[in-house]
């Protein structure tokens, strides 16, 4: 354990000398500790800084180190991590794969070796971390003896990465030592050499009651990875599990077990390899008839044939608690006639003996009739055409507790046709499309202004040319419903006429909430369309790709006044084309720093964007960091927003809610962590406006309850006697943020 007594530049120097030995001499560490304003001088780092947060809870006012987050994440910049706010006064250390330096200093990297190591031991406000790959191949000895000692972390992500003996040892130790462990994620791990000291982690797991949630995809090396899944029966608290369909490819009845023996699992992820067989689907079918907790499933990378649709049929038919079933980029071989007598051949004329005519949609059509959970259901793309169709959606409707039937894609179906027989099927408010791909000319053909549209989100057109995206703009300018846009034009270059165009729809629609713009343009084109995006007031979300020009100083003005644009991401080139560039072209780079230097300034009393992507470029660095530093402080003002709205008398929360609460993704916020409906997610938001105004006093800290005064002795007229009109006339001069904690006003 770290050293429990006062710091001095010498023991503590001592203390990671010991715990790392390849680190600098004693003498070294302790001369440079004992001037922390030169090591950390490029910097302006205080060390050491002591954690001032709680244990468990955030005080009134977060730890000390959020007013140092920038200088903090200027020096972990160069172990690509940050410390970012995931929680109202909670910090994670999150991973910066992108990020770019000049060269791999050395000494930059020992200073941030140290210097997290301190904040993973010594500080309650670091609940999550991602290791950073630089510092585990450079002193894994550090990272993993700070988790051990850490009695906050509560979250370990770690992704891409190949243990040596050594490394395997220290980090099994570390995890099997860690006292408040709830989620663990292992993605793209390979273990190399002896792997003896596994036991101690599964002995940890067997009835460990703090882990929650566990991710296990890709792992390659490790001697039984099977063990995992059967020491996960004993572990009474989880309940998230994501593995790899490759931990359970045997005969064996392990996942079986963990399915009917399981009290606590409600979510449980499967990611399969695009092969068939993935896995012994029928064991898990078989576990889930029995399983009576588990309320959502999802399949991922699963290739399905006809005999795992009637499997799956016949376990919605009997499990009771399933809610949600989803299926992310798998293959359905749903064949209509295959011509060879194969397998699969026999398997269609099995179902069809079963299912009849209609044997390709009805396993789906008898799983949403005849299940009392089932609640929503999720497919990648529209696997059903015609009268297929239309049976799903009546089961849909039938079925008075199934509450969304998703499809990720739409591919077979023109959106309004797709729109109309989900009206006449009576299902509106009960089908959602994620993105429907279209053809143009049938959009336009159509009567597009229907209220039917609202169930499809994005709209993709794939035969887009600048005419037709001139004539489409004509008719989506007339549209009321269709909030999102993808515009892309793999061939031609749009020009001032079309530019004009779609300038003018931009500046006319009060509906578009989010637009991906992928094309060539001229110069003249992008200034054109650029001052119709400045005057639109409803865009939340812009991306845009293969622009030669950024306009810097009107992007800034319109980012500076808006307040609803929170994602902007703007790349010269496509992704294919940049990734052979070995550095981005010099007017580029000096387009991009002109940018992020304005924006530097301009978005310090600018609350609204949180995300934002461009060219990064190592001579941008610092740039960079002051940005992503305004991004990550909105984001923060969000989460705590939110976070009142759902009951948080915090006072930063309180302070946040008030500077934020018309942000969108506050709203959004509340509707991901409350699991509620837009609708409902507004009604709490005004309902928090109102508690902010009635209860301004208390949730300030001016007063623990109310005002009240000691009786005076003679009638004299009291402060807590003021009426109610009389209290909200001072408090239109006071915000939150003007009351000064405890803490402060007795310093």
């Amino acid at each position: 354990m770290a050293p429990t007594r006062p710091f001095t530049p010498y023991s503590y120097a001592t203390h990671i000398k010991n715990v790392c030995p390849q680190l600098q001499s004693v003498s070294t560490l302790v001369r440079k500790l004992r001037s922390p304003d030169k090591w950390f001088s490029r910097h302006k780092i205080t060390f050491p800084i002591a954690c001032t947060d709680g244990n468990t809870e955030p005080g009134p006012k977060p730890c000390q180190i959020f007013d140092e987050l920038l200088p903090w994440n200027r020096l972990l910049w160069f172990v690509k991590v940050e410390l970012k706010e995931t929680r109202p006064g909670k910090l994670a250390v999150v991973s910066l794969p992108n990020a770019i330096f000049r060269d791999i200093n050395r000494d930059e990297v020992r200073c941030a070796a140290v210097g997290l190591y301190w904040l993973l031991s010594q500080h309650h406000c670091v609940v999550s971390v991602e290791p950073p790959k630089l510092l585990l191949e450079n002193y894994p000895e550090l990272f993993w003896s700070a988790l051990e000692q850490s009695t906050s972390v509560q979250a370990l992500k770690l992704s891409n990465y190949a243990f040596d003996d050594e490394s395997a040892s220290l980090f099994f130790s570390a995890v099997s030592r860690s006292a408040r462990l709830e989620r663990i994620e292992w993605d793209h791990i390979r273990f190399l050499g002896d792997l003896s000291k596994q036991s101690c982690l599964t002995d940890w797991m067997t009835g460990v009651s703090s882990l929650k949630a566990l991710k296990l995809t890709d792992i390659y090396g490790m001697s039984d990875a099977r063990v995992f899944i059967e020491v996960l029966q004993t572990c009474p608290g989880l309940k998230e599990l994501t593995v790899n369909a490759a931990l359970v490819t045997d005969d064996t009845i392990t996942l079986y077990r963990l399915l009917s023996g399981s009290a606590s699992l409600t979510q449980l992820t499967i990611v399969g390899n695009n092969m068939k067989p993935a896995c012994n689907i029928k064991f898990l079918f078989e576990g889930l008839v029995v399983n009576n907790v588990l309320q959502k499933l999802s399949f991922q990378h699963f290739c399905f044939e006809l005999a795992e649709s009637t499997l799956l049929s016949d376990m919605l038919s009997v499990n009771a608690t399933l809610q949600e079933l989803l299926f992310s980029s798998c293959y359905w071989e749903l064949c209509t006639h295959p011509p060879a007598k194969n397998e699969a051949r026999v398997q269609c004329e099995k179902a069809k003996d079963r299912w009849g005519p209609w044997w390709r949609v009805d396993p789906f059509v008898n799983a949403i009739k005849k299940s009392t959970s089932l609640q929503r259901l999720e497919f990648d793309e529209d696997l059903f055409i015609d009268e297929e169709m239309r049976r799903l959606l009546a089961a849909v409707k039938l079925n008075g507790s199934f509450k969304e039937l998703c499809f990720r894609s739409l591919y077979r179906w023109p959106a309004i046709e797709f729109s109309h027989i989900v009206r006449d099927a009576g299902c509106t408010g009960k089908v959602a499309v994620d993105c429907c791909f279209s053809k143009s000319d049938q959009f336009m053909g159509a009567q597009v202004c229907t209220p039917e549209l609202n169930s499809i989100r994005k709209h993709s057109f794939y035969d887009l040319c600048p005419e037709r995206l001139q004539d489409l703009c004509v008719v989506l300018k007339s549209c009321d419903n269709v909030v999102a846009l993808e515009l892309t034009l793999k061939v031609g270059e749009v020009d001032e006429d079309c530019a004009s165009f779609l300038a003018n729809y931009l500046m006319s629609t009060t509906v578009l909430k989010e637009i991906d713009m992928n094309f060539h343009a001229t110069s003249k084109a992008v200034a054109l369309i650029i001052g119709g995006m400045s005057k639109n007031e409803s865009l939340e979300k812009l991306s845009i790709r293969r622009w030669p020009e950024i306009d810097a100083p009107t992007i800034c003005d319109w980012l500076e006044r808006n307040t609803k644009l929170y994602y902007l991401l703007w790349l010269s080139f496509d992704p294919e084309v940049a990734a052979m560039l070995w550095m981005w072209p010099l007017d580029i780079q000096i387009r991009c720093r002109d940018l992020l230097k304005q924006l530097s300034l301009r978005l310090r009393c600018r609350y609204t964007l949180t995300y934002l992507c461009v060219e990064e470029v190592a001579e941008h660095e610092a740039e960079w960091q002051v940005v992503k530093n305004l991004l990550n402080r909105n984001a923060s003002l969000v989460e705590r927003a939110a976070h009142f709205v759902l009951g948080s008398s915090l006072k930063i929360c309180t302070e946040a809610f008030e500077l934020v609460s018309w942000h969108p993704l506050v709203l959004y916020r509340v509707q991901e962590l409350a699991a509620v409906s837009a609708s409902e997610a507004r009604e709490k938001i005004r309902a928090s406006l109102q508690r902010l105004k009635l209860e301004f006093w208390r949730l300030s800290g001016v007063v623990k309850e109310e005002f009240v005064c000691v009786e005076a002795k003679e009638s004299e007229f009291q402060i807590d006697q003021l009426s109610f009109d009389a209290w909200q006339a001072v408090r239109k001069f006071l915000t939150v943020a003007d009351v000064m904690d405890c803490t402060q006003s007795e310093a």
